[in-house]
């Protein structure tokens, strides 16, 4: 990036490159997001909440927004009576790695009653290790998936899951680089793109309604965000 912007020409991030950026990059709401999730599973009962992420030495900023979102959302109560869990999926985002990772842990007591994926392949992975532990969805433990791809021809095509708007980041980054362009380089501020929620049934019903409402109440508040 540094060696770019010296040359001249303007560049424009898909993500935070850090967590103080407030400036040259697209990015969905990450931190909000998972700020609502944590929200509902906090007031519908959940109390063992895990986060299944992929494995990386960097711990890039979308997983640490996610991480602080879920932290916010779960309120008070986290380390008292909630507590809240990471799985490191090994070697990479995929389903067959997720479910991997997933049934390893389920061999330990206390298993997770709400699980977020950070997308949508190993949330299938994590699926499949759960309920052949036993354990039934949405009564035992809710899964929410974070990138709302097409699942339609997977096992599992109506889970639950936060979508990021894909379509209107790359819009947003297109205009956002051209800008940039035009006015020979100089710094704008970035925006933060509000996700959506698909209900599912991979989680229950109230779960589903509280977040369709939290959601729905927050894209009427943000549309879009822009940081300065």
């Amino acid at each position: 990036v540094e060696s770019f912007e010296s040359a001249g020409k303007p560049v424009v991030q898909i993500h935070p490159p850090h967590v103080d950026a407030t400036a040259n990059f697209v990015s969905p709401d990450y931190f909000h997001s998972c700020q609502l999730l944590g929200e509902t599973w906090a007031a519908t009962g959940r109390r063992r909440v895990m986060i299944v992420r992929n494995n990386t030495k960097f711990k890039n900023v979308s997983s640490r927004l996610r991480h602080a979102g879920l932290v916010y959302g779960l309120g008070s109560k986290l380390g008292t009576s909630i507590t809240l869990e990471e799985l490191d999926v090994m070697p990479d985002s995929n389903e067959q790695g997720a479910y991997e990772a997933m049934r390893q842990r389920l061999a330990k007591p206390k298993p997770p009653d709400a699980v977020f994926s950070a997308n949508d392949t190993m949330a299938l992975g994590t699926i499949r290790a759960l309920q052949e532990a036993g354990l039934h969805l949405p009564d035992d433990v809710s899964v929410v998936a974070g990138t709302g791809g097409d699942i339609t021809g997977s096992a599992h095509p109506h889970m639950t899951r936060i979508s990021i708007p894909l379509m209107q980041m790359g819009n947003r980054l297109l205009d956002l680089l051209l800008r940039r362009i035009a006015l020979k380089g100089i710094s704008l501020p970035a925006e933060i793109l509000p996700s959506s929620f698909l209900p599912g049934d991979s989680t229950r019903p109230e779960e589903n309604d509280r977040l369709a409402a939290a959601f729905s109440a927050g894209r009427e508040n943000i549309s879009p965000v822009r940081h300065t």
